[in-house]
């Protein structure tokens, strides 16, 4: 689950050599690998806030799980910026870094919500009886791309920042999630296992 620093000097990334996953950083060049989270509780899927100073990160694992945010040089306690959504997974800056959007569990389901990124006024963005998750904000801030299985299989779906237009843009067999848009907002690239389960590719 890499994250590059918004000036391409470093990676965050997650990784369990002691048997739970932890928030490394690395330089681009893989010097300097440094650890930033020790805790027993799994610290997962890093993003790196727009202007560098911040690494949010998912702190637990789901149903329990929240969204914490740490200096990115791992100085200071993280904060708990979702003390009242427990299981909120996957954050995912807005580039202006005013915004977080991650996931969270109600009933059943799985929603995008989308908060202040000092954990205030969270917001839920989408409402179906499905799997909503794994957010990914445009570059210009005006879309969010997530995964949903609302219509069955897990497929790509683009809506607007404040959650209205809720649109599918893929259309294929098998899971079909971790949606990521290209620099000029035209392009997304996602994983698909329509090519058989055991399978993952890119498309």
């Amino acid at each position: 689950s890499p994250s590059w620093s918004p000036d391409g000097s470093a990676l965050a990334y997650m990784t369990g050599p002691d048997g739970g996953w932890e928030v490394h950083v690395v330089n681009a060049d893989g010097t300097a690998n440094t650890r930033l989270t020790n805790d027993p509780h799994m610290d997962m899927h890093p993003a790196w806030s727009p202007d560098g100073t911040k690494i949010a990160f998912q702190h637990g694992a789901a149903p329990s799980a929240d969204i914490y945010v740490m200096n990115a040089d791992g100085t200071g306690v993280p904060i708990n910026l979702t003390p009242g959504l427990p299981g909120a997974t996957g954050p995912a800056w807005s580039p202006d870094g005013a915004k977080i959007a991650f996931a969270s569990p109600q009933g059943s389901a799985e929603e995008i919500y989308v908060m202040n990124a000092d954990g205030s006024s969270p917001v839920n963005l989408t409402n179906s009886d499905g799997r909503d998750s794994l957010p990914d904000w445009s570059p210009g801030g005006t879309h969010i791309a997530f995964s949903s299985d609302r219509d069955g299989e897990p497929q790509i779906y683009v809506m607007n920042a404040d959650g209205t237009n809720q649109t599918r843009r893929s259309d294929l067999l098998g899971t079909n999630a971790n949606a990521s848009w290209s620099p000029d907002g035209t392009q997304i690239v996602f994983y698909s296992t329509r090519d058989g389960v055991s399978s993952k590719n890119i498309y």
